[in-house]
């Protein structure tokens, strides 16, 4: 009797951590995106592939199939293929930079050449630098 008194203590001080590890866990939500097509440079080869996401999501995006539609876009202009740049961009487009309500993640992908293809596959491709978007005008 005495050890499961023991017990129910220890289950009374684990029960308020269990607690607060299942609230936490309410309070994100893992959602699925898939990057859409936002912008595209056709001169300098890069398409800017890009996801809108609540505060609140975890976003899970799938690269495989933003790589798949950037490449389509890049071989519609008679480049060869396309590959991500290193980071990303990210912008508050509901609220503040303190208080922001929804953000958009913007990747940028470069366009590849045949020549590009070759020197991957040589091990001396380098990729462009990493060029701002270009702003639209209203």
């Amino acid at each position: 009797m005495e050890m499961l008194n023991h017990y129910k203590k220890q289950l009374k001080l684990l029960f308020p951590l269990l607690f607060l590890f299942g609230l936490a866990a309410c309070v994100t939500k893992s959602v699925y995106k898939d990057l859409e097509v936002l912008d595209k440079d056709k001169a300098d080869g890069f398409v800017y592939m890009a996801a809108d996401y609540d505060f609140y999501d975890n976003p899970i995006i799938d690269f495989d199939q933003a790589t798949k539609v950037a490449a389509q876009q890049c071989k519609n202009w008679l480049y060869k293929g396309a590959t991500p740049l290193e980071g990303y961009d990210l912008t508050c487009i509901v609220g503040t930079e303190q208080d922001c309500e929804r953000y958009q993640v913007v990747y940028t992908y470069q366009c590849l050449t045949a020549q590009d293809l070759k020197d991957y596959d040589a091990g001396v491709f380098k990729l462009k630098a990493k060029k701002d978007r270009p702003k639209k005008s209203s």
